[in-house]
């Protein structure tokens, strides 16, 4: 979680939803750094919770095998 944080470095906090979403993408991760590092950067300077809610989803499909 802390690559992933530092990886989104113009932010200082993320908001409590935020924060649990960014937890969550990590643990989909399996700590693989350099996925880890890739999602960080498309979120970056993303605020928008649904863009969030959306790489979620993508990270979770693609770990499971249902990506398109």
């Amino acid at each position: 979680l802390e690559l992933f944080k530092q990886k989104l470095s113009n932010r200082n906090t993320l908001g409590p939803e935020i924060e649990r979403i960014a937890e969550q993408i990590v643990e989909e991760c399996e700590g693989l750094p350099l996925w880890i590092l890739n999602v960080a950067d498309r979120l970056r300077g993303v605020d928008d919770i649904n863009e969030w809610r959306n790489a979620l989803t993508e990270v979770t499909e693609y770990r499971r095998g249902n990506a398109d």
